[in-house]
């Protein structure tokens, strides 16, 4: 296995990377997909946001020329922060996601690391764990439904909604 630097011209893999390793994780365990549609390529906003605000910062695990996963991390002053990461389900068991975060804990060097991870993934829970991290706070996620009407911009944030 082989970590190195996500390139420009990988950001199509990467995005089918992400696309089919969540989707075929989100279909296996909550027996629905996370990104809707059969277009891959609409997770290239992940290496085009990402890449645009800390560039240089994503990193690939390829084994036999093939991209086998992906971790973004995001080092700051204080602290480093590990963002999406992802592992082609083909290479279950290689320890793709495993190798890719203690590469990260390689570049972190004395700083922190913090991540924000769901606890609904009991892969990625147990991954981190392993990794001594340990939970510093629970949170629960929330949605607008597309049918709601939101106040316009610029309007009070402290404003309430009725969903």
């Amino acid at each position: 296995m082989k970590i190195r630097t996500l390139q420009t011209t990988e950001w199509d893999q990467l995005a089918h990377l992400i696309f089919n390793s969540t989707n075929t994780w989100y279909q296996k365990n909550l027996n629905r997909q996370c990104f809707g549609g059969s277009d891959p390529l609409t997770c290239r906003i992940f290496p085009e946001v990402y890449e645009t605000l800390d560039p240089g910062c994503c990193l690939i695990a390829e084994i036999d020329g093939v991209l086998a996963g992906s971790c973004f991390y995001h080092p700051r002053e204080t602290h480093f922060s590990v963002g999406i990461m992802n592992a082609d389900p083909a290479f279950a068991g290689r320890g793709v996601a495993r190798t890719l975060l203690q590469e990260i804990i390689k570049r972190a060097g004395k700083k922190p690391i913090r991540l924000v991870s769901s606890a609904l993934n009991l892969d990625s829970y147990s991954l981190y764990t392993r990794a001594k991290f340990r939970p510093l706070a629970i949170y629960q996620d929330m949605i607008i439904p597309a049918e709601t009407a939101l106040p316009p911009v610029g309007q009070n944030a402290s404003r309430s909604v009725e969903l």
